[in-house]
């Protein structure tokens, strides 16, 4: 559930954490979980002398209930969730933030070798949010991740957001897979007036070379605008990619899957155009048979305050310490460069989580989780380093959640 417009905060979940192992889905499932926690939030630490009235440590309490439904049929399958989640904050005047969101998917084989996919999403909430000073691309956070705005002020914010996506999948032969796609998603802040739209197509073909071997090429046409309050801002981007997927068995519980891409573009932005490159990477490893670790690497460009050029990567592990306890552990850096802004330095923002899961019984689990944060802007100057703001803060976070199958 995202209830901030710049990150996802410790009671924001796609999957609540503690959940126990779900049951195996049969032809069709409905199940219900309901998360209740409390969490704590840390002062913002050191910040730039500019930003003055930050909030002192805060805590608050949440309450988070999720339905979700399967149904697969022979070539068929559709999927969907509600969820509502609220949180009060007792030591910020009583206030209280909530939100909704819907999602469903659908997905049917129109032929042996063709498969035809759609899904949509909508959300809508308010939230209690610190904001930045001004915003930039974040580290993606991992599942449960922490808040990536950086401490600022105090804002009560409205969000709304829907998307929509379809995909067309067809098989060649015995070696060659081709996909299309085409979507879009629209999004709004009422408190600052601030919306955005995206509609982009892709299509992407991919060669089996060998049984743990594929090559692929890819192109994505990305159509981006901020509507701000004192106009509008419009990027159109062709990104173009070759890449390769290379999996390798050292055993049966370790392997290791590679994922490299890389690529040129044009981005049209504000009636200028330019080349741009961007670049993924990624490895997951298979380290037992209850731990992974994954590593992922992504420098591009998009429309945020501007044409933003950013890189970031991150880092998680995951595994169990008994059959009743996980373990997840992640860390991530990124690096933000406004090109409408000369004046701004880049932005930098490092993010690390743990996360301890523990299955009580098939349908009650508890978790704990701690994160941290640390963003800031430094201009190099004559003589050293100037710090245009910076922020830090963490928190913690403990609950419990209920599943229960009702179907």
């Amino acid at each position: 559930m995202w209830l901030c417009h710049s990150g996802r905060s410790l009671a924001q979940t796609d999957r609540a954490p503690g959940t126990p192992p779900a049951r195996r889905p049969g032809p069709s499932a409905l199940d219900l979980a309901v998360t209740v926690s409390e969490a704590q939030d840390g002062d913002p630490g050191e910040i730039s002398p500019a930003l003055t009235g930050l909030p002192p440590a805060s805590r608050y309490s949440n309450l988070d209930a999720q339905m979700t439904f399967l149904k697969n049929v022979p070539h068929m399958s559709v999927a969907s969730r509600l969820e509502t989640a609220w949180l009060y904050y007792p030591t910020l005047d009583d206030r209280v933030a909530s939100a909704y969101l819907a999602s469903g998917a659908f997905s049917t084989a129109l032929s042996q070798k063709t498969t035809f996919r759609m899904n949509g999403n909508g959300r809508r909430g308010s939230s209690l949010s610190f904001s930045t000073a001004g915003t930039a691309l974040h580290v993606p956070p991992p599942a449960d991740g922490p808040v990536q705005t950086p401490a600022g002020l105090l804002l009560d914010t409205t969000t709304s957001a829907y998307g929509a996506g379809l995909e067309l999948q067809r098989t060649f032969g015995r070696r060659t897979t081709a996909l299309v796609s085409i979507g879009g998603q629209y999004s709004e802040r009422g408190d600052v007036a601030d919306r955005t739209g995206e509609q982009n197509v892709g299509a992407r073909v991919t060669r089996s070379m060998a049984r743990d071997a594929s090559l692929y090429a890819s192109y994505t046409g990305r159509r981006s605008t901020e509507w701000l309050v004192h106009g509008s801002r419009d990027m159109v981007t062709h990104e173009t990619a070759l890449g390769a997927q290379v999996r390798w068995r050292r055993s049966r519980t370790r392997q290791t899957l590679f994922d490299v891409g890389v690529g040129p573009g044009v981005i049209d932005s504000d009636g200028r155009q330019q080349s741009t490159f961007s670049a993924t990477a990624s490895m997951t490893q298979e380290l037992s048979k209850t731990w992974s670790a994954r590593a992922s690497y992504r420098h591009g460009a998009g429309l945020i305050n501007g044409l933003t050029y950013a890189t970031w990567g991150t880092v998680d592990v995951h595994g169990s310490l008994h059959r009743r306890l996980e373990v997840d552990l992640g860390t991530g850096y990124s690096r933000a460069e406004l090109t409408s802004i000369t004046s701004q330095p880049p932005l930098q923002t490092l993010i690390a989580s743990t996360r301890l899961q523990f299955a009580v019984s098939a349908s009650l689990g508890l978790f704990f989780q701690d994160v941290w944060y640390h963003t800031d802007q430094t201009a190099s100057a004559t003589g050293g380093s100037t710090v245009v703001w910076m922020g830090r803060r963490g928190g913690l976070r403990a609950g419990a959640v209920w599943r229960v199958p009702l179907h």
